[in-house]
């Protein structure tokens, strides 16, 4: 047996051949083309080969009991293909270079473990007994060396793995409802980007980065992570603590960073992997790409800026000035107004290509940003109505600016039922719990708002479609019978959100809501007529609640209330099956599956690469995300109350 091959891993992937032995003689160690891609070039060992080929099903890849190393490859690639797009902290590069050393890689673990919901879902419960499993090996792998004992690379790969698991980590205990349903330990790892210094960019010191806390040199691959990993965790920082009716941990004075730009592979910041792409696709990548993280980091900013004056200490204990609320929902409009229209859901689900793994990764980055948005609507509609507006300055603007939040509420509820029913249909919302509980959020609104119909009421729908295509006609007047089977439609959405362990739960309860509400509600009749009423009915009550043009109207109060109570018993519910379930005494071995030896993850990773085969140009990001968020906010049209927020600037 040769001691080398003539072609490295990559080349011999890409059957093309391989002049990493002509580029040794002249004193090169890699191959031409993992240079030009900056990757590891590298020959897999015969051992390693051996190990690959073993199917005799007795290998334990991390001493988890009933996994295999064909079981790991599919639970990554099914964490690659759905989840990835919708949390992209994962750097392409730092995974490319990594060798198979499964017991001590806790960031494999961790997209396993995360990815094993979304195998086949007739392997039933094992799914999810082995993503417990692979959860406790990862918490076990973490006590075994503390944090600071580790290399830099290491502490990167300890955030991201934690970041990925976060979700799982939520405690009973914790007062939340479906619009705060964090992690428990999200705040932690939080903590440890300020702590670990990846909030602060490297100094430079001729040509070389070096760690500014430790003095330790870093490669450029080495700083574009970290810093990926910071903004990653600035943004989740922003929607988590907004979501949570919290302070942001994340300050403006905590971090240096220059906000990231999108480049085309393998130097890109924020590109979420998918499995062998097509050169044609790229161009359309590229595209869809610099757009979407432009405007994800424009949301970012925008919810950082909403919740300085919605959820601060300052608002809780005063309320909310009413101009704030005017500026609140200017800002979100003109976000959904500004939004690239490659990046809309009907874009992305209306130009499938014979490149399936393009389309779905698309088709779930533009559904997750757009749920994410509509989840920030409901955060702000609930915060407004849980600390109020400010006494000293309800002569300003407070009973429109109410109660056009409360449309835009009513008008998102019937963009998610739209949006999620058709995502459902194509099975993409199992590919995050964001979207299970955007589904379930919305769906307990719309009970509420059945359950609080007057006799012969109806729910107008809003007549300017400004958050996009509804799931009924602009303009409308829903019967009690017509809200009760848009909300069936949405319960039977969150029902395909197979990848939850608790989805059963989650559906039961609505559907008990749901039945509560239809008796609650003495109108089961259906009419859609086409055409709004000629009258607004915004102004035919004295109250500024939306939906219901004809006597007596709900308050707010009485709306807000009963919505949350729900949310309560909702979460209630939740807790209690999660303790009767347990462990569920279910075993991690799956019944057999599909699975061909060659595509491992990282082999699917190391192709995909060198598809790339493009200059790494950086894209057009347009005005700054920050100061585009200052700026829209500061400058929101007829406001008599002024209440700015000061621009950044930064000094470095």
């Amino acid at each position: 047996m040769r001691a080398m091959r003539a072609s490295c891993d990559a080349c011999r992937l890409r059957k093309v051949a391989c002049d990493r032995e002509a580029r040794m003689e002249k004193g090169e160690a890699t191959c031409s083309a993992c240079a030009r891609f900056a990757i590891a070039c590298t020959f897999t060992r015969r051992q390693q080969r051996v190990t690959r080929s073993d199917k005799s099903g007795t290998e334990t890849p991390f001493g988890v009991r009933g996994l295999s190393l064909s079981i790991v490859d599919l639970c990554v690639h099914a964490y690659l293909r759905f989840m990835a797009p919708c949390v992209p902290i994962i750097d392409i590069s730092s995974l490319m270079s990594r060798t198979i050393q499964y017991e001590s890689d806790v960031l494999v673990l961790a997209m396993a473990a995360m990815g094993a919901p979304l195998l086949d879902a007739t392997t039933g419960p094992a799914r999810f007994a082995l993503q417990l499993a692979m959860e406790r090996r990862f918490t076990e792998m973490l006590s075994e060396r503390p944090l600071t004992a580790r290399t830099l690379e290491e502490q990167a790969d300890v955030i991201e793995a934690t970041f990925i698991l976060s979700d799982l980590k939520r405690s009973a205990s914790q007062e939340e409802g479906p619009l705060r349903m964090e992690s428990s330990s999200f705040e932690f790892i939080t903590r440890l980007v300020l702590e670990t210094h990846m909030n602060r960019e490297p100094l430079e010191v001729d040509g070389q980065r070096y760690d500014s806390s430790t003095g330790v040199a870093l490669s450029a691959t080495q700083v574009q992570r970290r810093s990926r990993i910071f903004w990653f965790a600035l943004m989740q920082d922003s929607f988590r603590s907004f979501g949570r009716q919290k302070s942001t941990v994340i300050r403006e004075s905590d971090y240096d960073w220059e906000l990231p730009q999108w480049m085309l592979h393998p130097e890109s910041h924020y590109d979420a992997p998918v499995h062998l792409v097509p050169r044609e696709a790229l161009s359309t990548m590229a595209s869809f790409d610099a757009a979407h993280l432009e405007s994800f980091l424009r949301l970012a900013f925008l919810v950082r800026t909403v919740s300085i004056k919605f959820v601060t200490p300052e608002a809780q204990g005063r309320g909310v000035r009413p101009t704030d609320v005017e500026r609140a929902l200017h800002a979100f409009e003109q976000w959904r107004h500004r939004l690239p229209s490659v990046i809309t859901w009907e874009s992305a689900v209306q130009h499938p290509s014979s490149h399936d793994d393009v389309s779905q990764r698309n088709s779930i980055k533009a559904l997750f940003l757009e749920s994410l948005f509509l989840r920030q609507i409901a955060g702000t509609w609930s915060a407004l109505h849980e600390y109020g507006v400010r006494a000293d300055e309800c002569h300003c603007h407070a009973p429109s600016s109410r109660g056009r939040l409360d449309e835009l509420m009513t008008a998102a509820l019937f963009r998610v039922a739209k949006l999620h029913t058709e995502a459902a249909a194509r099975r993409l919302l199992r590919a995050h719990r964001v979207l299970l509980d955007l589904s379930a959020t919305y769906a307990l609104f719309g009970c509420v708002l059945l359950r609080h119909m007057p006799p012969g009421g109806h729910v107008h729908v809003p007549s300017d479609a400004k958050l996009g295509p509804f799931a009924v006609a602009a303009g409308a007047m829903l019967t009690a019978g017509d809200m009760a089977r848009l909300v069936q439609q949405l319960i039977d959405a969150a029902h395909t959100c197979d990848s939850s362990r608790y989805v059963g739960a989650v559906v039961t309860k609505l559907q008990r809501f749901l039945a509560d509400a239809r008796g609650s509600s003495s109108d089961s009749s259906s009419s859609l007529p086409s055409s709004s009423p000629s009258s607004s009915p915004f102004s035919s009550t004295s109250s500024p609640w939306l939906p219901f043009p004809s006597s007596p109207v709900p308050s707010t109060s009485t709306i807000y209330g009963t919505f949350k109570a729900t949310q309560t018993q909702m979460m209630q519910w939740i807790d209690d099956v999660k303790v009767a379930a347990g462990d569920g005494g279910v075993q991690c071995h799956l019944p057999p599956l599909s699975y061909q030896e060659h595509t491992t993850w990282q082999a699917s990773l190391r192709a995909l690469n060198l598809n790339y085969e493009l200059p790494g140009n950086v894209l057009s990001m347009g005005p700054d995300a920050r100061v585009w968020a200052s700026d829209l906010w500061n400058n929101t049209p007829d406001l008599s109350c002024s209440s700015p927020i000061p621009t950044r600037t930064d000094t470095g």
